[in-house]
């Protein structure tokens, strides 16, 4: 990381979350993944899947001088649906789960070592999944399994939490509170 560097160097505190499955591999969230995908979708293809709402957004990018405001709406209508629903549109575009680049994550050996030096660690769900729209049961599952993977390797409890995209109402306060 870039700002690793000189945190260290002043010794300032600094609080990182982690989405635990991404540490150590090539994965990206899905807006990262769309953001790269979608100047190179072609038009056909952009027609071609989903239902109403999306086919309309993804039209409205196809013919929008700015691009990063289109691009900005349609994440905000894929936002209200499950993980399911989005790797599937990703999986008829014939985009991969994960990049070729190799590791853009944190590995857990470069965790381990901004933790020597002062950093803090908090849980940002196991996938960086919109917790609002996943249904309760696995909701709970990437909260409780991210908290208790990140305690395990970093050998202390974790007591931070960051929503994923911010997104979260009423019964993701009350999961996260149960994940403790």
């Amino acid at each position: 990381t870039l700002a690793y560097p000189v945190l260290k160097k002043h010794s300032l505190p600094a609080t990182i979350f982690l989405t635990v499955n991404y540490i150590g591999t090539d994965k990206q969230s899905w807006q990262v993944r769309l953001y790269k995908l979608l100047p190179k979708l072609p038009s056909e293809k952009m027609g071609s899947i989903g239902d109403g709402v999306l086919k309309s957004r993804l039209k409205i990018y196809s013919e929008s001088n700015n691009k990063f405001e289109a691009y900005l709406q349609l994440t905000k209508y894929l936002k209200t649906k499950p993980t399911l629903y989005i790797e599937n549109l990703f999986a008829q575009w014939g985009e991969p789960a994960h990049s070729t680049s190799g590791p853009v994550c944190l590995s857990w050996d470069e965790v381990k070592e901004m933790q020597s030096c002062g950093i803090d660690f908090g849980s940002h769900t196991l996938n960086h999944v919109i917790l609002t729209v996943e249904a309760e049961e696995n909701a709970s599952r990437e909260l409780q399994l991210s908290k208790h993977l990140l305690e395990q390797k970093l050998g202390r409890p974790v007591s931070h939490f960051a929503y994923p995209s911010g997104e979260l109402n009423r019964k993701v306060k009350s999961l996260v509170r149960q994940a403790g």
